[in-house]
Order: structure tokens, then sequence, then C-alpha cells
């Protein structure tokens, strides 16, 4: 077996100013001499019989292309708005398949506020995820697509979450405070709490933990040293 090996290219314009700052790229990414599982004739098992052979090999290719923007823009000195967007689209080439594990388009909007000088700073975050609406045939046998997990991969008495193997879309609202006790031209001192999840929403991110709930609403109260 050889080495699988990917080759990406990627562009995109840049801009900064004292107010404004932007950036998109464009990429895509080849994958080569991916490991496929190919039939190598059959195999005599004692006790199970005969049965297909597989042997990995070097014959498979995919592609992985998308567009990533993320911007801030300072309202005035005290309010900082910015926002980011990803999308991406993935296809095994050899099987003319949709690639496993490619996340929705997803991205974040977010308001900071912080006076100059000001020890006191909030921000809200907003996170935006589209439904999962292109799947793999792997993820067919996938119990976390299932209604059950406890019952296998999904079948007819057991059938997916949604039509299609698709996750539904979500948008999750997150808020954070902070107060620096100390601070100084090198470092600080700041307490923070965050409220995640504000409104309590029920959702599943896809391929990651599919078959629970992501966290519900909740509270982290900490502290962060920076010099």
């Amino acid at each position: 077996l050889k080495p699988e090996r990917s080759v990406t290219y990627e562009a995109g314009p840049r801009y900064a100013s004292q107010n404004l700052h932007f950036m998109l790229t464009v990429y895509h990414t080849q994958l080569i001499d991916n490991l496929f599982s190919a039939p190598a004739g059959t195999i005599d098992i004692p006790g199970v019989g005969v049965v297909q052979a597989l042997a990995k090999q070097n014959i498979a290719g995919a592609y992985v292309r998308g567009v990533e923007a993320a911007a801030a823009y300072r309202i005035n000195p005290a309010w900082l708005l910015s926002a980011n967007a990803t999308v991406t689209r993935g296809q095994d080439t050899y099987q003319n398949v949709p690639l496993r594990f490619v996340p929705p388009a997803f991205g974040t909007l977010g308001l900071r506020w912080q006076r100059p000088n000001s020890r006191l700073s909030e921000e809200t975050t907003l996170l935006f995820v589209d439904r999962l609406r292109r799947h793999s045939p792997d993820d067919e046998r996938d119990a976390g697509f299932s209604v059950d997990p406890g019952y296998g991969s999904p079948s007819a008495t057991n059938p997916a979450l949604r039509p299609n193997f698709q996750i539904p879309g979500y948008l999750v609202a997150n808020i954070r405070a902070g107060y620096a006790l100390w601070r100084t031209d090198h470092g600080e001192f700041q307490i923070f709490t965050n409220v995640n999840n504000v409104f309590n929403v029920r959702y599943r991110e896809a391929y990651s933990q599919q078959e629970f709930l992501a966290p519900g609403a909740g509270a982290v109260i900490g502290a962060r040293l920076r010099f």
C-alpha cells in the first residue's frame, strides 16, 4: 500500500481597515490514492464457510471543496459586530457518492460590547447550522441515525431519525459576560460567566455523538489569567 495523498488549492481576498476586517477563502482539496476495501476472491473459513475476501487497495479518490467567510465591523468604540460562515461539499469520486463526515453549512453571528478602558465586557453569539442534506451510504448502516441506537442500524422497523437520513438544522444563542478584577499593560485577571444554549434548544450535531442530543441550557463560571 502507498500513502494516501492530498493536494489543496485556495484563494481569496483579505481586507483590513480601522473599523472593518473581512476575509473570503475558496478552497479545493483533492484526495488521491485513498484506501478502499475491494473484493479479492473468496476464503474458506472453518465453521463459517466460503466468504468473500476484501483487500485494502489505493484505488479510491475524493474531493472536499468549500467557501469560508469572516467579517468584523466596529460600529463605535464600544460595539463590535462579527460574523463568519462555512459551506463545505465532499464527494467520493470512486463510488460517486457523498463523502462521509462532511458537516452541513454553519456559521456564527456575534455582538460584543466593551467601552474603552472598561473592565466589564459582554458578548452575545448566535450559532446557526443548516440541515444535513447530503448523506453517505455508510450513514444508512450507522445506528447513530436511528431513532433508538440500541436497535442497531436503521431498518424498516427502526427507521432513521428523519427522512433521507437528514439531521435537522438549529439556531443556538449563547451569552458571555466578564469583569477584569486586575489589569496591567501586560495582562489581566478576569472572572466570567457563560450562559450556553439560552433557549434550551433540542438539537443533534451531525457526526458528533449522533445518538445523543446536544447539551441543553447551562451556565459556566470561571476565571482567566493572562500574562
